[in-house]
């Protein structure tokens, strides 16, 4: 259905972070059901961009509520049509580096989850130095990267819901 390619131009450092902050998944084995579920089970690419948007409304509402999320998320659907899907993403990246990802690492450390926090600092060390060599403006959120998002979103959940 949608794979976003995006011109990420300056903000390849703050993406790098975004994504590094997966890596709190790493502190359990619990991670293995999600990311397996996530990863291998055959699905259309329709559904899986479906499933993707739904899990970022869902997950985003973690931060700051539920109308929060709605908020951010209409706020970067009218940034896309009136400014076009770069500006949209440049939004998205701006509100998961500044807010979603230093507030995931507070719940992570309110639940006494310090090796996640850990686990993503040394993540994001070594997505910094490897951004840095790779010169393209562009990123592409493909379907691959798009279910490792779920699986990250569905961990969390579980997390949250069964400490």
């Amino acid at each position: 259905m949608c794979i976003f390619k995006l011109n990420v131009g300056g903000m390849r450092s703050s993406l790098a972070l975004v994504a590094a902050h997966g890596a709190t998944d790493a502190d359990s084995l619990r991670f293995v059901g999600p990311y397996a579920a996530a990863l291998l089970v055959p699905m259309p690419s329709s559904v899986i961009t479906a499933l993707f948007c739904f899990a970022s409304l869902v997950h985003l509402s973690d931060d700051f509520g539920t109308l929060a999320s709605v908020f951010v998320h209409a706020t970067a659907l009218a940034t896309g049509i009136l400014k076009g899907k770069n500006s949209a993403a440049q939004f998205m990246v701006r509100y998961l580096m500044y807010f979603h990802t230093p507030a995931h690492y507070m719940r992570c450390l309110n639940r006494g989850r310090r090796r996640a926090v850990c686990a993503s600092a040394a993540a994001s060390a070594l997505s910094l130095c490897l951004s840095r060599r790779f010169k393209s403006p562009t990123f592409e959120l493909g379907h691959g990267a798009q279910r490792v998002a779920v699986a990250h979103i569905i961990h969390e959940f579980t997390m949250k819901t069964n400490p």
